[in-house]
């Protein structure tokens, strides 16, 4: 699989959503080998980076030193800077945007054990 498909996947939400709304992206860094201080100046750099060309500051963000990834909680237009960087390897939206239904039953009534392992057929 191309490493730029989790990107494009995102990139396509990202420009679906309003600028001024607020999403939790997690970053992976190309180069998962990368130790844990390295970890973090990459993060700290690539986040000033993106808020000195998004003119937006993340809210919140926490860097996960020895897995080679980190956490932003920003506006869409501080992402769509970051997320092209050369340095990231993926990136996945922390959150769904909308919440999940519940699954519908098939039939409603007592559950029957037909049909299942332990049965000949």
């Amino acid at each position: 699989m191309p490493e730029a498909a989790p990107n494009e996947s995102l990139k396509k939400q990202l420009t679906a959503d309003d600028s001024s709304e607020t999403l939790g992206v997690v970053y992976h860094l190309k180069d998962a080998t990368t130790g844990a201080v390295e970890t973090r100046k990459i993060a700290k750099r690539l986040l000033k980076e993106a808020a000195a060309a998004s003119g937006h500051a993340p809210l919140h963000s926490n860097v996960f030193e020895n897995l080679a990834s980190f956490v932003v909680e920003a506006p869409a237009r501080f992402h769509r800077e970051l997320v092209d960087r050369s340095e990231i390897g993926a990136a996945v939206l922390n959150r769904l945007s909308a919440p999940l239904e519940p699954i519908r039953p098939v039939r409603i009534g007592p559950a029957r054990a037909e049909g299942w392992a332990g049965k000949a057929e």
